[in-house]
């Protein structure tokens, strides 16, 4: 039964109450109301496995686009010494935003908020030759800065899932071929998800003075601002736009607030010369050329919901949770009538219908476009079986839909035929449902490009709205 996961059985309890101090996101509020993420202290959080299962997914997902490249994981300590941070100079220049601490013995270390220092180190032990050239080395690993004022959930927070490449090149045309290549990876990365991110350029900032890229997602919320041209789609930061006009085709450009969800650096030998991290060539021993490519990986899920909950769902505020296609924690649910129900299904009916969904493909499978198992997305227990007993279907239908899950079989007994047509609901088409066979079900549970076209259904096969006072079946 490893498809499934029981709803009677899920790790959560509900905030009832949600600080204000939490309310400036209405995807996150839904989060903390629903119970699959709470707070532990202000800027850190608890993901529940519900939470969880959506992290996995994204970070699978983001280990297939690193593979596609020659990315090679490791996993770098969180806990680094000073020196290191002294030798590249940063240790004076992360001022409190560093969380230090030392041992005891009085040894001064941190919590490493990045790791540029350390894969240096790291690449300069290896005494490296021409032949792993381009070096394309990735982790995905908590990072923690001391934010004076953590706000808007995941969003801006204390610890946080970032994925950070390091790249490491013979010269600097390479380094910049390596440059574009990621950069149109992170660029795919976000159409994927279906997400209207710009890339930007930027300053290097803590990274020092290089070239460098940023890629924004405009939201309501965001802390920054960027002017961008209606007509060329060509976007700056607005505090280094030269003027209002766009100097391709002269329209006024639109401000939008934005999020920054990942950020390239053309680091050139700033640290590898630091760390004398060099290859042998024909020529002699040569300092390599240095990239970092940064992806927040908990933000850009704050961000990739907030988008698509305040898009999707029309109550303001929005009361159901729009998770990107093809992540959502679960990719489809199962809603059993209630017990005593006329129409409730014997243990046969149950266990026939289950048995549909035992022979998707494995995960191991080559992914294919379209499906939920692009890139090995469909883990264990992808399918949310309500079987709470003495709930309604409305209830439910309710609470599952609040919980965002896209798909939703109403399973009632059908006289024993498991070929019968059930109930589906197209949760992000607004609850729209319609008859289907379970063949149907299964297309939708893993495909995120699925759908029933809704001229084609027939007078029988209708369709109607579900509104959440709707708790009564």
């Amino acid at each position: 039964m490893h498809r499934f996961t029981f709803f009677s059985k899920l790790l959560r309890q509900g905030t009832t109450i949600v600080s204000e101090k939490e309310e400036g996101l209405a995807s996150h509020k839904l989060l903390l109301q629903s119970g699959i993420l709470s707070v532990s202290s202000p800027g850190t959080f608890v993901l529940s496995p519900i939470a969880l299962r959506v992290v996995d997914k994204l970070i699978a997902f983001i280990d297939y686009k690193m593979s596609e490249v020659g990315g090679q994981k490791c996993l770098f300590p969180t806990l680094g010494r000073s020196q290191l941070w002294v030798r590249s100079g940063r240790w004076e220049k992360f001022g409190g935003e560093m969380f230090r601490l030392k041992d005891r013995v009085g040894r001064s270390l941190c919590l490493q908020p990045t790791h540029e220092e350390e894969a240096c180190e790291f690449v300069s032990s290896l005494d490296i030759g021409n032949s792993v050239l381009p070096l394309r080395i990735y982790q995905i690993s908590s990072k923690f800065r001391d934010e004076i004022k953590p706000r808007l959930g995941l969003l801006r927070c204390r610890e946080f899932l970032m994925k950070d490449m390091y790249s490491f090149d013979l010269d600097v045309r390479a380094a910049e071929k390596t440059y574009d290549a990621l950069s149109n990876v992170y660029s795919d990365i976000f159409r994927t998800l279906r997400l209207p991110v710009l890339r930007v350029a930027a300053e290097g900032g803590l990274m020092g003075d290089c070239h460098s890229h940023e890629f924004h997602c405009p939201l309501a919320v965001g802390e920054d601002t960027l002017s961008v041209c209606p007509s060329c789609n060509e976007a700056v930061l607005a505090a280094n736009a030269d003027s209002r006009m766009c100097p391709d085709c002269g329209l006024d450009r639109q401000t939008f607030k934005s999020v920054e969800l990942a950020h390239c650096f053309l680091l050139g030998d700033k640290y590898t010369s630091n760390f004398n991290v060099k290859t042998t060539t024909q020529n002699g021993r040569k300092i390599l050329q240095m990239g970092c490519y940064g992806i927040g990986v908990t933000r850009l899920l704050a961000a990739a919901l907030e988008h698509f909950t305040a898009s999707l769902v029309k109550e303001n505020p929005p009361k159901e949770l729009r998770w990107p296609s093809g992540f959502a924690p679960y990719s489809g649910a199962i809603a059993l009538q209630k017990d005593n129900a006329r129409d409730a299904l014997s243990t046969d009916e149950l266990n026939g219908v289950l048995a549909h969904f035992m022979e998707l493909p494995s995960t191991s499978n080559s992914p294919t476009s379209g499906s939920t198992f692009f890139a090995g997305l469909l883990p264990r227990g992808d399918i949310l079986v309500d079987d709470r007993s003495r709930l309604s279907l409305g209830r439910k239908l309710l609470d599952l839909r609040r919980l965002g899950v896209p798909w939703i079989l109403i399973a009632k007994s059908r006289k024993g035929s498991v070929n019968s047509e059930y109930e589906l609901v197209d949760v992000n088409r607004g609850g729209i449902s319609f008859t289907a066979s379970l063949n149907d079900v299964v297309a939708a549970f893993t495909r995120y490009d699925f759908q029933i076209p809704l001229p084609d259904i027939c007078d029988h096969q209708y369709s109607r709205l579900w509104h959440e006072n709707d708790t009564s079946r």
